[in-house]
């Protein structure tokens, strides 16, 4: 379950649908994810006039059901401090070859603006593995802020960092994903063939949803000093 964000479209044969690239995630759900709040003081800006999208990803099961998911907002009753925002990497070009029982594919993203990251939340299907999260940042140093060794499609976890991780502008994130495609994989649908980028929970994902903030100005000393004592 995915729930984004975006304007709407006023024009055209699209009308009221979002535009892709204008969409914002807002939060998401797979199986044994916990709960995640917000940070104290913290929360996501909602402009007038948004168009909400609430996107489920249904497996056939064989038999005719009722869907009674529900949704539900908490709106602040003053502006908060802290703008919340969740930062998607993704890699709908993976290939995963037929028999294989540890493949490994990576994607990386570029953080601008100097930021403090809160969780991560790693997502892949039946073949999912194992996961690694990196950081590189721009004085050369190398970190790694995340390690799933055993990863479980039936318990997925968002991680929460004990306390925020300050990410310097100019830091680039990487998450290295394996999977196992091998009859030895009892949860493998299909070991027989190969498997690309796809919603349903036999296909496969690459994703990553990253909370994040972004910096205010009279906070970026304090943090960069943190860094240079270290």
């Amino acid at each position: 379950m995915i729930t984004s964000f975006g304007p709407t479209e006023t024009r055209g044969p699209r009308k009221g649908k979002l535009k892709f690239r204008e969409r914002k995630g807002l939060r998401g759900y797979a199986p044994g994810i916990n709960s995640n709040p917000f940070p104290d003081n913290s929360g996501t800006f909602l402009p007038a006039n948004a168009t909400f999208e609430f996107q489920m990803h249904y497996t056939p099961g064989g038999r005719a059901t009722v869907d009674s998911t529900k949704m539900g907002i908490w709106v602040a009753d003053e502006k908060p401090k802290h703008e919340i925002f969740s930062m998607i990497m993704l890699n709908p070009r993976i290939r995963i070859p037929a028999g294989v029982k540890e493949h490994k594919e990576s994607v990386s993203r570029a953080v601008s603006k100097d930021s403090l990251l809160y969780s991560v939340l790693p997502h892949a299907h039946y073949r999912g593995k194992k996961m690694v999260v990196t950081a590189y940042y721009p004085d050369g140093r190398t970190e790694i802020l995340l390690s799933v060794p055993n990863y479980d499609f039936n318990w997925q976890t968002s991680y929460d960092f004990q306390e925020p991780k300050f990410i310097p502008a100019g830091t680039t994130l990487i998450q290295h994903q394996w999977w196992d495609n091998s009859a030895q994989n009892k949860a493998n649908p299909d070991p027989t063939i190969e498997v690309t980028w796809g919603d349903q929970s036999f296909e496969e994902m690459l994703f990553g949803a990253y909370m994040m903030r972004v910096l205010q100005e009279e906070e970026i000393p304090y943090y960069r000093n943190l860094v240079s004592k270290n």
